[in-house]
């Protein structure tokens, strides 16, 4: 029988890193929001407006993927507390249910 072990801490730290990231690209406004004021040539105002739609798309794809990491890695982490809780009520209750007399064709001394 092969043994699983995995470092839930590790994949918590990594759900809460990504939580984070998350947070942050939320947060994080487009360029063209300033860049209108102080950019006065058209045809750079238009890549840079251009650029700030391409990156807002991006960003949106990103936020998803990173937002499903996260919460796979958060389900990761409690599927394998439950596991482990489960299995151990189950050790708990086959424990209580054995018989506690000599087994079959052994003699107490």
């Amino acid at each position: 029988m092969s043994d699983l072990a995995i470092n839930l801490d590790d994949f918590g730290e990594a759900a809460r890193n990504l939580t984070t990231v998350h947070r942050e690209f939320e947060g994080a406004t487009t360029v063209t929001d300033s860049a209108g004021d102080a950019i006065s040539h058209r045809r750079l105002l238009h890549q840079v407006h251009e650029f700030s739609a391409n990156w807002k798309k991006k960003r949106e794809e990103m936020l998803g993927n990173v937002g499903n990491l996260g919460k796979a890695a958060d389900g990761v982490v409690n599927a394998f507390r439950q596991v482990d809780a489960d299995l151990a009520d189950a050790l708990k209750d086959a424990a209580s249910q054995a018989p506690t007399g000599p087994k079959r064709g052994m003699v107490e001394a």
